[in-house]
């Protein structure tokens, strides 16, 4: 494998995060490293087999203090002009209704640097653009999501922030959540102390029996009785306070925070931001680190985001990206022969995972015979759910299973 970097345009510097400082972290970026940072060197699928290495990610719980990742631009996004940004995300969580809240992320340009503390703070800022997180449950997960959009920047800044960026009413809504939450919680403390203060005040009369000791002993447990019975009464009395506490809560955070909440996991890639020319154009592959992978006969190499929607085969066109980057290696590789493999999950009989796997492959294929490659060059094979990578007895599982793969057959 070999490095190239060509002449500079996209603004963003070490966009893929593989230049390191002494201490791991990726070189120019910053992160407030709070409960959660994810600068991941290396990504491993269930099998152990590198999906991808050198991203960052945000592990966003909402709307607390927002988590973000900032770097300074080469040169200023200047208000006014146009521009093209260009990222890959990954969405690392296995539930999808919290996926569907996040629905999508944002970045913003500031003309100053926030200075970075332990602890997450809010970035108030006018996002310059979003893009949105394709949440759809009926589709197969894709890997990676690639976004691509051009916007007008509506302000002038140094520094880029990705991250998500709420308004102040959001803000100030998260804020009497707060006071009222800490309300409750007071009112709750008062209540159980008066209780506490109540029943230790109380007294019981306890007949003169005489001072045998059988007197005494029957003294001694009448006392011990009022006490285990004044005992048993205040903590009923402290868990219904407690419960009824507890339950306002939980109807003050469903109703103030359920559009807002969730805690999703969101990793960035190859990121770009660059100025659109007079005749319209970008190229954002300026600064990118560009890989010529070396292919060995028979290995079989993984084909990570291609999608089609739910027992279909029709490409979705988010799988033209990866596909795209396939033809390109077999155009740099014209002497290459491959097999095209489609794999499903244990879902559905034997006989339909073969059907449906065999004819996504062969969507595969007739893609790439369109744009030029040789019939020749090309074969497919459906497997359905005879070659898991994994188990099937979970939802991770399925999803790593249900996956397209090419095999080499021949290179030079």
């Amino acid at each position: 494998m070999f490095l190239g970097i060509t002449n500079a345009q996209n603004l963003i510097p070490n966009p893929g995060y593989e230049e390191r400082q002494k201490d791991g972290t990726p070189k120019y970026w910053t992160q407030p490293k709070g409960d959660f940072y994810h600068y991941e060197h290396q990504m491993v699928d269930t099998n152990g087999v590198e999906i991808s290495n050198y991203l960052h990610g945000l592990c966003t719980i909402m709307p607390l203090p927002s988590e973000y990742l900032c770097v300074k631009l080469k040169k200023p996004v200047v208000a006014g002009k146009t521009y093209h940004f260009k990222v890959k995300t990954y969405v690392k969580d296995e539930s999808w209704n919290r996926i569907e809240k996040l629905g999508h992320f944002e970045l913003a340009v500031l003309p100053y640097y926030e200075k970075v503390t332990p602890i997450r703070i809010r970035i108030k800022a006018t996002p310059l653009a979003q893009f949105a997180i394709d949440s759809n449950p009926e589709r197969e997960r894709p890997f990676w999501q690639y976004h691509h959009l051009t916007f007008t920047a509506n302000s002038s800044g140094d520094y880029l922030y990705l991250g998500r960026f709420h308004t102040d009413s959001t803000y100030s809504l998260y804020d009497s959540l707060v006071s009222i939450k800490e309300r409750m919680i007071k009112e709750r403390d008062a209540q159980i102390i008066h209780l506490r203060d109540s029943f230790s005040k109380l007294k019981v009369d306890i007949p003169d029996l005489g001072d045998s000791k059988k007197a005494i002993k029957k003294q001694k447990q009448l006392m011990f009785n009022f006490v285990n019975s004044a005992k048993k009464e205040l903590n009923l009395m402290i868990l219904e306070v407690q419960n009824n506490t507890n339950n306002l809560l939980d109807s003050v955070n469903q109703i103030y925070l359920d559009p807002f909440y969730f805690h999703v996991r969101l990793y960035y890639d190859d990121l770009c931001l660059a100025e659109v020319r007079n005749d319209n154009t970008c190229d954002c592959r300026d600064t990118m680190y560009v890989y010529k992978p070396k292919f060995e006969i028979g290995k079989t190499y993984a084909l990570r985001n291609i999608n089609f929607d739910l027992d279909k085969y029709v490409l979705l066109p988010q799988s033209y990206v990866e596909l795209d980057n396939l033809l390109s290696i077999m155009r740099e590789y014209p002497k290459m022969v491959i097999k095209i493999m489609g794999h499903t999950d244990s879902q559905n009989s034997d006989a339909y995972n073969i059907t449906l796997s065999n004819n996504r492959a062969m969507a595969c294929v007739k893609y790439l015979i369109k744009h030029g490659i040789n019939a020749k060059r090309l074969s497919w094979q459906g497997y359905g759910e005879r070659i898991p990578i994994t188990t099937n007895e979970t939802e991770e599982g399925k999803a790593a299973n249900r996956r397209v793969e090419f095999m080499v057959l021949k290179v030079e």
